[in-house]
């Protein structure tokens, strides 16, 4: 069973996350029963067939009149069910490999969030 969760600055129709689906992963929020308001650019990933997803939202509330983050944050609900078959993931596919470079990237000046805001997408990565 998978988890996974972070401040992805991606969309749903991204390759990086069809990719992450490929592999038996589903957005919370695509699964859930009760879902309010969709994510943007974050998301909670699920192996989809081990946890049954009751709640999912986006956090929009404010804190003394200001939004947490720079964007709001994904919540779900959820609880682990092994299928009673058991788990049926080949992960020993071997990940892809990148070059030693693949995080060599112009900085913005601006930019405050450092290196891996900045890495490039998987499907360029891939490609290579």
């Amino acid at each position: 069973p998978m988890v996974l969760t972070g401040d992805m600055n991606t969309y749903i129709n991204s390759n990086e996350l069809r990719y992450m689906m490929g592999m038996g992963l589903a957005s919370a929020n695509d699964i859930a029963d009760v879902t309010e308001k969709l994510p943007e650019i974050d998301f909670i990933m699920v192996s989809e067939d081990c946890f049954d997803v009751s709640y999912a939202r986006v956090c929009d509330e404010t804190i003394l009149g200001a939004v947490p983050s720079d964007h709001p944050a994904t919540y779900a609900e959820f609880k682990l069910e092994i299928p009673e078959g058991g788990i049926d993931h080949d992960f020993r596919e071997p990940l892809p490999v990148f070059p030693d470079d693949w995080l060599d990237v112009e900085r913005d000046e601006d930019d405050q969030f450092g290196d891996i805001n900045l890495a490039p997408p998987i499907s360029a990565r891939l490609s290579e």
